[in-house]
C-alpha cells in the first residue's frame, strides 16, 4: 500500500512538471504510467516522446544551481521542410527541401541517411522477413547561396556504398536532420518509401519518354491568359511533340489561365504543380530555387535535356540550324547557356500595333547591349548529370562541360514586364519608313529585330492544328 501511495504521488508530480511549462521527463512519465498499468495488471506502454517544443529533463545538468526553465511558444521556423525526394539510381537519392537559415548558418547541423529494407533469407515470400539497415553518406548543397530569408534551399545527396532496394523487396529512405545542439535529438524523417516490386532499373537509362522537358519557375501574380497562350503555343511548336512542360502555380494560374492551358493538359503535354503553399515559408523570391531543384530531379530521367527559363522569355534558334544540332553538336557538353536579348516592352511600329496582335508580333525592338555589362542568361542541362541547379545555371554538374555560345546560334528574347499586361503595351510608335533606324528612349538605344516576328504565322498555324480554337481571354 505504501508503494502504491508513493507511485501515485510521484505520478501526479511528474505530470505536473511535464505539462506546466518546465521540462518533460520521459522516464518519469513512464514510471507513472507503469503505476496505472500495474493496478490494471496490463503491460506498460512505451515511453511517449516529449511534447513539441519541450526539452527532455534528462539532458539538463542539475549540478549547476537552480534550473531556470525557458518556455517556448508558437513556431518561428521549422527545422526542415521536405518538398521532394527522388531516387537517382541503385545507390543514390536526392532530397530537396528548405532548412531554417539561422540553424543552418550558425550551427551547420549534420544530416544522416539510411536505407531500411525488409528481405527474406532466400527470397521466398514464405521466409521470415528481417529488417536490414544500411548507412549512407550525405552531401549538402545550398543552391541559393544562402540567399534565403527565414529559410534556405538545401539539396541533400544521399549515397550508399552498395546498391539498396534493388532486390525489389521495398524499403524506406530515412533522413536524420539535426538541430546542431546537444539538447535535442535529430528528427527522423521518412523521406522516401518504396513498395515491393516498385524499383525499376530501366527508368534510369535512355531512351527517355521525351526529348525535352521545360521546368518553369514559381508563377505568381495576375498572369495574362493571352500572354500565356502565346508562350505555350510558341514553345510547344519550338520543342516539338516529344516535349513536356512542368509549371509551378504559386498563385498566378487563375481560372482564365487554366482554360488556356487545359487543352495542352488533356494532351499530356503539360502538368501544373500546385505550389501555392510555399508562400508560407519565407524563402528567396517565392522559393524559386526550391521549385527549380525539385523540377530538376523530377525530370532527371524524363528527357535528354531540361530547360530553365521564364514565361516572358522565348528561346530562339537561328534558321540556319536547329535545336538538336545545337545541343548535340558536342557530346561532352552537358550544360548550355543562352544569351539574353532584351526587348522593349513599349516601342512598336505604328502600323503593327493594333489590338489583338501577339506580343512577339508587335514588340520588335531589341536593346543595344553595352559592352562590359553581363546580362542574365538562361540554360538547359542534361539533368542526370546535375547534382543541384540554380535559376540562371547549374554550378553543380557531375560530368561534362558548359557551353556559353554567343547569340548567333541560340538565344532567348526577353519580353520583360509583359506577362501580366492585359491592356495595350505599345506606348511609343515608330513610323514604318523609319523602322530600321536606331530608336532612343530613356537614354537607351534600340534597333529593330524581326527574328521572332517571322515565327508568328507558323506558331498560330501550329496552335490551330494542335488544339483548335481557343477562347479569346485578354
Amino acid at each position: 500500500m505504501e508503494s502504491c501511495t508513493f507511485l501515485c504521488v510521484l505520478q501526479h508530480a511528474l505530470i505536473f512538471l511535464a505539462f506546466s511549462g518546465t521540462c518533460f521527463s520521459a522516464a518519469g512519465f513512464f514510471i507513472s504510467q507503469m503505476a496505472n498499468h500495474k493496478r490494471q495488471l496490463g503491460p506498460p506502454p512505451p515511453p511517449p516522446p516529449p511534447p513539441h517544443g519541450v526539452q527532455a529533463c534528462s539532458t539538463i545538468d542539475l549540478s549547476h544551481g537552480d534550473v531556470r526553465v525557458f518556455k517556448p511558444h508558437g513556431m518561428a521556423a521549422h527545422l526542415f521542410i521536405e518538398m521532394g525526394t527522388y531516387r537517382g539510381g541503385p545507390r543514390t537519392f536526392s532530397i530537396v527541401g528548405l532548412a531554417s537559415k539561422p540553424v543552418d548558418s550558425f550551427h551547420n547541423p549534420p544530416y544522416e541517411c539510411e536505407w531500411v529494407s525488409s528481405s527474406s533469407s532466400t527470397g521466398s515470400s514464405d521466409d521470415e522477413e528481417m529488417v536490414v539497415v544500411k548507412k549512407g553518406e550525405v552531401h549538402k548543397i545550398l543552391p541559393d547561396w544562402n540567399y534565403g530569408k527565414l529559410y534556405s534551399v538545401v539539396v541533400l545527396t544521399c549515397k550508399f556504398k552498395e546498391d539498396v532496394g534493388t532486390d525489389k523487396q521495398g524499403g524506406e529512405l530515412i533522413l536524420y536532420a539535426s538541430y546542431g545542439d546537444l539538447y535535442r535529438q535529430p528528427e527522423r524523417i521518412v523521406a522516401l518509401r518504396e513498395v515491393k516490386d516498385e524499383y525499376n532499373a530501366t527508368v534510369f537509362q535512355p531512351p527517355y519518354p521525351y526529348d525535352y522537358v521545360y521546368c518553369g519557375s514559381s508563377i505568381y501574380g495576375d498572369v495574362s491568359p493571352q500572354r500565356m497562350r502565346e508562350w505555350m503555343a510558341y514553345h510547344a511548336n519550338f520543342f516539338g511533340n516529344r516535349s513536356y512542360f512542368i509549371f509551378h502555380d504559386s498563385g498566378g494560374f487563375h481560372d482564365d489561365v487554366r482554360k488556356i492551358l487545359e487543352p495542352w493538359v488533356k494532351q499530356g503535354r503539360v502538368t501544373i504543380q500546385n505550389t501555392r503553399q510555399q508562400e508560407i515559408y519565407d524563402g528567396y523570391y517565392h522559393n524559386q530555387f526550391l521549385v527549380v531543384n525539385d523540377c530538376l530531379f523530377r525530370s532527371r530521367f524524363l528527357a535528354n535535356w531540361t530547360f530553365f527559363f521564364d514565361v516572358d522569355e522565348y528561346i530562339f534558334v537561328d534558321p540556319s540550324t536547329n535545336l538538336s544540332a545545337v545541343l548535340e553538336g558536342d557530346k561532352n557538353i552537358t550544360q548550355i547557356t543562352f544569351e539574353q536579348v532584351p526587348i522593349s516592352n513599349e516601342i512598336c511600329i505604328k502600323d503593327k500595333s493594333k489590338n489583338g496582335k501577339w506580343i512577339f508580333e508587335k514588340l520588335v525592338y531589341r536593346k543595344v547591349l553595352k559592352k562590359g555589362v553581363r546580362y542574365d542568361r538562361k540554360y538547359a542541362v542534361q539533368a542526370k548529370y546535375a547534382e543541384a541547379t540554380g535559376v540562371h545555371m547549374s554550378m553543380n554538374m557531375l560530368k561534362g562541360k558548359n557551353l556559353y555560345p554567343k547569340g548567333d546560334k541560340i538565344r532567348y528574347y526577353h519580353y520583360h514586364d509583359t506577362i501580366d499586361k492585359r491592356s495595350e503595351v505599345c506606348k511609343h510608335f515608330v513610323a514604318p519608313v523609319n523602322k530600321t533606324e536606331v530608336v532612343t528612349l530613356r537614354r537607351h538605344y534600340f534597333r529593330i529585330d524581326e527574328s521572332m516576328f517571322a515565327l508568328v504565322a507558323p506558331t498560330k498555324q501550329y496552335e490551330s492544328k494542335a488544339i483548335g480554337n481557343l477562347p479569346t481571354i485578354i
